[in-house]
């Protein structure tokens, strides 16, 4: 009787410690989805629980959106007027306090060395959002010293650029949802490519070089239609200061303090739209 129960309970052990490194594997592929019984069950085996929270970073950066009263102009130029109601926020890499995380692990050119940290006057950034009934824009205006944008194959995470994160409907899944409610844009800095996770489906988008040098500016709309009132959000800015090596010097985000952030909407901040009628009550609108 021990023999046959060995026999039987044996390979169904073998069987699901396979079946879970490969649906493990799978996962990052995958739309994502909350960890199931199965999934707890199979990890409690081996002593870890995807239900596991992140390591606690502190309070999530929130955001209150304005209130479009006419769409800007989507061109990578920052055009007199058009940004001027929407909610700014300044952000940098100078320290690991928010708002601008540097990111430790990013800080591949130096090897470490700096720990992703910036001189304010080598790389700093100004966060612009607004929104109406229809669209979410977004506007970042980079101050760079030295513009590097010659990684222009693949990895535009390399380059200086900027990443754009948006949780339509909050979500806050493990891994994004790859789809219009969780999705992830890399824009880079003179307005040639983009990495996005839907082949910029439902959003437009530019960036362009300011016309002094002193950096660039990326614009970007995203279809809002389906948004809740208060949304997952979050920008990175890449920032690579020599062309010689494919690394990016260093990375730092509105919210967020993981390389890995990218893929984990529970690591991004908080933004809560704006109504009509916010617009028709602001201070600007009298």
């Amino acid at each position: 009787m021990k023999k046959l129960l060995i026999a039987v309970i044996a390979p169904a052990v073998i069987g699901l410690f396979v079946w879970g490194i490969v649906h493990t594997d799978r996962r990052s592929e995958e739309t994502a989805h909350e960890p199931n019984f199965v999934d707890d069950l199979f990890f409690a085996v081996l002593g870890v629980s995807l239900s596991e929270p992140p390591v606690d970073h502190g309070p999530r950066q929130e955001l209150t959106s304005r209130w479009a009263e006419s769409p800007p102009t989507i061109d990578g130029v920052l055009g007199r007027g058009e940004w001027e109601r929407a909610a700014s926020v300044k952000i940098d890499a100078t320290d690991k306090r928010r708002p601008g995380v540097a990111s430790g692990d990013s800080d591949t050119y130096n090897r470490g060395r700096t720990g992703g940290v910036l001189p304010y006057e080598s790389n700093h950034a100004v966060l612009y959002v607004m929104n109406d009934t229809a669209s979410l824009y977004v506007a970042v205006d980079v101050t760079d010293d030295v513009l590097d944008f010659s990684t222009s194959e693949g990895d535009l995470w390399r380059n200086d650029s900027v990443e754009i994160r948006v949780d339509g409907n909050l979500s806050r899944k493990r891994n994004k949802e790859h789809n219009r409610f969780g999705r992830s844009a890399i824009i880079l800095g003179n307005g040639t490519k983009i990495n996005d996770d839907l082949n910029v489906e439902f959003m437009d988008w530019a960036a362009q070089v300011k016309e002094d040098g002193s950096g660039y500016v990326v614009e970007a709309r995203f279809d809002s239609e389906g948004f809740h009132d208060i949304i997952g959000f979050d920008a990175a800015i890449n920032e690579s200061d020599d062309s010689r090596i494919r690394q990016r010097h260093a990375q730092y985000y509105w919210n967020g303090t993981r390389d890995r952030g990218y893929l984990d909407e529970r690591e991004w901040g908080v933004v809560h739209l704006a109504s009509k009628e916010d617009g028709a009550n602001s201070p600007e609108s009298d």
